[in-house]
């Protein structure tokens, strides 16, 4: 009969010695291979034997055979020690280095509203582990992401990004108040009279509105380039044109950005999700858990405070 009560806590170092015993291929096997005398061996099978209410092997001939309880404990005892060892490593491992680095890609719309807040409550998480902020187009994260250069990647949704969706950001109409309406949206179809100042054609963003476009048989009247946001902000304040963005790019931004007017699109909405991924070529360590919790937290309390639209 099996004793739960007995075996809530099995011994490490028995269910060892059993998955030597069982990898050598019986007791006398396992004494010669490492060097352990035979009546060790066997007390420690009876012992654990004892703490299952179980027998582990039987007798066929000279040889040990492992019974079915004894099957299936190998099965559970060699995921245990595994996932111990694991344990066990990354223990050490922050042991010998407290200050764990942990690296996430941000593009640069994300970055100006989520760079602070996650810094913040990183550092409450784990005050001795170091955060480095990488900023990139979307596309650049996702290398990075493949290279092991990163660790965590917030970028927005494509059909070759694999990661867990997060939300969906809403895209304005951003330009001076005299290129705007007061009140209300903006429609879709009205951006082919505004002269407009957007990425390049390779950007994630412009082969998005180039689409819609597309499918509105709409021609843009694109008369800038400019691919760093920045520069692209800096245009529109000098009144050279609109751009299409999030709106959280005016937020604690720069003064000069303040008095420009932005208008959410309509009649289509255009809306890009938001994904946080991670590198498939580095383990996740305690520093990367807690940036994955503080970033899908951060996401989340932007949305709640009306700032990321779904």
């Amino acid at each position: 009969m099996f004793k739960s009560s007995t075996a809530n806590y099995l011994n490490l170092e028995h269910l060892f010695w059993f998955t030597r015993i069982v990898e050598a291929g019986g007791l006398h096997r396992a004494s010669t291979a490492f060097v352990v005398p035979l009546n060790i061996l066997e007390q420690r099978v009876r012992d654990l034997g004892r703490e299952l209410g179980v027998e582990l092997f039987t007798i066929k001939g000279s040889t040990e055979v492992l019974t079915e309880a004894g099957t299936r404990l190998y099965e559970h005892a060699v995921d245990l020690l595994s996932r111990t060892r694991t344990a066990c490593n990354q223990v050490e491992r922050v042991a010998r280095n407290p200050a764990e680095m942990a690296i996430v890609g941000l593009p640069p719309t994300l970055a100006l509203s989520l760079t602070a807040a996650m810094s913040r409550e990183f550092r409450k998480a784990l005050p001795t582990a170091k955060l480095r902020f990488v900023e990139g187009m979307s596309g650049y994260i996702r290398e990075w992401l493949a290279t092991g250069r990163i660790d965590v990647g917030v970028l927005y949704d494509s059909p070759n990004v694999l990661g867990e969706k997060l939300w969906k950001e809403a895209l304005y109409v951003i330009g001076d108040p005299s290129l705007l309406p007061e009140n209300g949206d903006f429609p879709f179809t009205g951006l082919g009279s505004l002269p407009l100042i957007l990425p390049s054609p390779a950007h994630g963003l412009r082969l998005l509105i180039n689409r819609y476009a597309e499918q509105h048989s709409m021609k843009l009247n694109v008369i800038l380039e400019a691919s760093s946001l920045n520069m692209t902000l800096d245009l529109v304040a000098q009144k050279l044109g609109c751009t299409i963005l999030p709106h959280t790019v005016l937020c604690d931004t720069h003064p000069v950005y303040a008095g420009l007017r932005c208008r959410m699109l309509t009649n289509p909405s255009i809306y890009r999700g938001i994904v946080l991924a991670t590198s498939t070529n580095k383990p996740v360590s305690p520093a990367i858990r807690a940036l994955l919790q503080v970033a899908r937290a951060e996401i989340r309390r932007l949305n709640s405070a009306n700032q990321l639209l779904c």
